[in-house]
């Protein structure tokens, strides 16, 4: 058992053993030493409203943390938020450890997804202290669940040949249901109903009766 103190990369051991009458006898091993960097880092995504109605136009307000667990500071220089191309980020909502506006791409992996990207931060993330970014984005939904994904990139990290520091994966989902408005008469007595339907049944959200 070993430790090793070194940046990221494969590291080969030599050795030798001495036989008696024959010497040392020595080479390259056939394992090696695979060094990877540990980044302490965690991103976080958050968003508010969880729930909406489909096809409705509506802001949602993200909150994107950024934490450090090390004992080190690093370098954020870069980050990249994937959504639905249902959804445009709000020009001038930005703020927190950035209030830049971000670039826009099509996602290379998802052709239904944009790529928005603040590059050239230079923001240092202090161990124990978040670095937090909010923005809003806007635009109706389909009828389904949908989900976002943050990535993070660190000097630190393309140093060591990461293609990025940390990322959320599939996040921050919204549903959007369906919603139905029924009225129905009975004996002089009306039921007017607002309900939502979506794999799990019928939810009436409002209900109001009235006598003629």
């Amino acid at each position: 058992q070993m430790t090793v103190d070194e940046v990221e990369g494969n590291y080969w051991m030599d050795g030798s053993v001495r036989i008696d009458g024959v010497g040392d006898i020595g080479g390259l091993t056939e394992a090696n030493v695979l060094v990877t960097a540990e980044n302490d880092l965690v991103v976080t995504s958050v968003v508010t409203p969880v729930q909406v109605e489909a096809g409705v136009h509506e802001q949602f307000d993200y909150t994107i943390t950024i934490e450090n667990s090390g004992v080190s500071s690093q370098t954020l220089e870069t980050v990249k938020f994937w959504a639905t191309k249902d959804l445009e980020v709000v020009a001038g909502s930005i703020s927190g450890f950035t209030s830049g506006e971000p670039t826009r791409n099509s996602d290379f992996k998802n052709n239904d997804r944009w790529e928005w990207t603040w590059s050239g931060l230079s923001v240092l993330i202090e161990p124990g202290v978040p670095l937090v970014m909010y923005g809003t984005a806007e635009g109706s939904l389909s009828p389904g669940t949908w989900f976002s994904e943050t990535a993070i990139i660190t000097t630190e990290s393309t140093a060591n040949g990461q293609e990025v520091a940390a990322t959320t994966s599939a996040s921050s989902p919204i549903k959007a249901v369906r919603v139905y408005d029924i009225s129905v008469d009975f004996l002089g007595t009306n039921l007017s109903i607002e309900a939502l339907l979506d794999n799990t049944g019928v939810e009436a959200l409002t209900w109001v009766e009235s006598h003629s």
